[in-house]
């Protein structure tokens, strides 16, 4: 059985957080993430580490995104403030889970 990472090093953490951004798939990051490991001599992530870590980030990242979005139509007067607070409250009932 291969042996896999049972927490994210640091620096494929900051990898893996930069890769997330493009449009590749959990197993493109995961290749990379393996051959970064290689490198650095340290045991590579599971897949499902790796699938668990992106997919978060990538939600946080949509959340920030449509909040962000919400916020600039209430300033302008668009919206009400309140549709602002009950995203946030949203948000972090969704970050909690």
């Amino acid at each position: 059985m291969p042996v896999s990472a049972p927490r994210l090093d640091p620096r494929l953490l900051e990898r893996l957080e930069s890769l997330e951004r493009s449009d590749l798939s959990f197993a493109e990051i995961r290749r990379s993430l393996v051959v970064r490991a290689r490198e650095l001599d340290i045991p590579p992530p599971s897949y499902e580490n790796v699938r668990r870590l992106a997919g978060r980030r990538r939600i946080e990242r949509e959340i920030t995104a449509e909040i962000r979005s919400l916020a600039i139509s209430v300033a302008v007067g668009a919206r009400h403030p309140a549709d602002l607070l009950v995203a946030l409250k949203s948000a972090e009932a969704q970050n909690q889970t």
